[in-house]
């Protein structure tokens, strides 16, 4: 135990400060006194532990207690050296007796209960009294005067004891009322929700405490932690699989060389060659294949690309004359698509807006999640956030797909 705790636990419990100065044996500020009956071994106490010498000040305390005639002020102030003795020999478990002794009392007023419950909440965490923590920590929440800290250390103390279920429970409802309170959860709440959910198998939590993180602090890491999450995602197609790629490319999390890769083999087979070609190209920049094989077969799908690139780049000019003359938007969404994977952003976006405003294309939620990507690199941001909020479809992944890219764009 911490010496240094247990000084807080004079300043915030005890109110003793500067020695046992703050007991207040003549009269405290509302005009209690000690009583007669009590006066000579409260002082001898006091004076004991003045002169550090707790053992006498504790006997003097608990003679106190013991006497018939005493009054409940005389009983709160016994309690309070009894507090500040056991807390300088650094006596967690009796301390927390004291602190308790002195709430029974009923002298202690409502702001100064919290106060001591709290003390009591971490005394027992840190004595690794994890029940006692959480009956504490859950008698303040329950008194309203608990904050986030206290919630904390209760999910804590769950944790600390295997109970993991427990913990995520406890934290998903607080994150929740949060939330619905238009107040944002601290970092280390979210992690720890995280990982309670994890440990007891609760992957649909963990994930949203993930996306959580990223939202309220959207951090590198754990733009990676869940990207790498969301593309291992089974169910995930191939389409919804290339936008959670780009989305790794956007956050600087694409990194390894075999994402490259498959990242490139999705565009060609979603007809766009040119994006093929960029993606590995800053792959090989970036010195993403260590491994002279893997090196050499991304040149390979490189050389592939730009093959494709060229002769598909020839014939747009067609592709959009036609696609303007048809009354239907499926031409104008393919050749969005094609500029697209050029990096030509702002025609594509026109391309794709007026597709959409035609009408007809088979998969109007792909065409949009391009067209906000795409408003988004030409740098056109609350446009591509109104695209990507404005995303109609019951596929639970699309819509957290559409999510992610909303909150990047923000």
């Amino acid at each position: 135990m911490s010496k240094s705790f247990f000084r807080a636990v004079l300043a915030a419990a005890t109110m003793v400060f500067g020695g046992t100065a703050g007991l207040a044996l003549a009269a405290d500020g509302g005009g209690r006194t000690v009583s007669a009956a009590a006066a000579k071994t409260l002082a001898a106490s006091k004076n004991a532990a003045d002169a550090k010498n707790f053992g006498e000040a504790i006997a003097k305390a608990n003679e106190t207690l013991a006497n018939g005639k005493k009054t409940p002020y005389d009983t709160l102030v016994a309690y309070q050296l009894l507090t500040y003795s056991y807390a300088q020999q650094n006596n967690g478990p009796e301390t927390i007796k004291a602190l308790e002794g002195q709430i029974n009392t009923g002298q202690l007023g409502p702001s100064e209960q919290s106060k001591v419950i709290s003390t009591m909440a971490g005394l027992a965490f840190q004595q690794r009294n994890y029940p006692q923590a959480v009956e504490f920590g859950n008698r303040l929440i329950r008194s309203g005067a608990a904050g986030a800290d206290t919630y904390t250390l209760v999910a804590q103390s769950y944790y600390q004891q295997n109970k993991f279920g427990d913990a995520s429970k406890f934290l998903r409802e607080f994150v929740n009322d949060q939330e619905r309170r238009g107040q944002a959860p601290k970092e280390n709440t979210l992690v720890l929700l995280r990982a309670a959910s994890e440990k007891a198998g609760d992957k649909g939590t963990a994930t949203d405490a993930l996306e959580k993180l990223v939202i309220h602090y959207p951090k590198a890491d754990y733009w990676d932690n869940l990207l790498y999450t969301l593309r291992r995602d089974p169910q995930l197609n191939e389409r919804q699989k290339l936008h959670v790629y780009r989305l790794m490319q956007a956050t600087q999390t694409l990194k390894q060389g075999g994402d490259y890769i498959e990242m490139a083999d999705i565009s060609v087979n979603a007809g766009m060659p040119g994006e093929a070609q960029r993606v590995l190209e800053q792959g090989l920049a970036a010195n993403a294949f260590p491994q002279e094989t893997d090196k050499a077969r991304a040149q390979r799908a490189l050389n592939s690309s730009k093959n494709r690139a060229a002769a598909d780049r020839a014939g747009l000019p067609k592709v959009e004359a036609e696609a303007k003359a048809l009354k239907t938007g499926e031409l104008d969404y393919a050749l969005g698509v094609s500029l697209f994977g050029y990096g030509e952003y702002a025609r594509s976006a026109e391309a794709l807006t007026r597709g959409i405003g035609k009408g007809g294309i088979k998969n109007a939620s792909e065409a949009q999640m391009i067209l906000g990507i795409a408003q988004l690199r030409a740098g056109s941001k609350a446009d591509s956030v109104r695209t990507f909020r404005g995303i109609k479809t019951e596929d639970a992944i699309t819509q957290r797909i559409s999510k992610l890219w909303a909150l990047y764009a923000q």
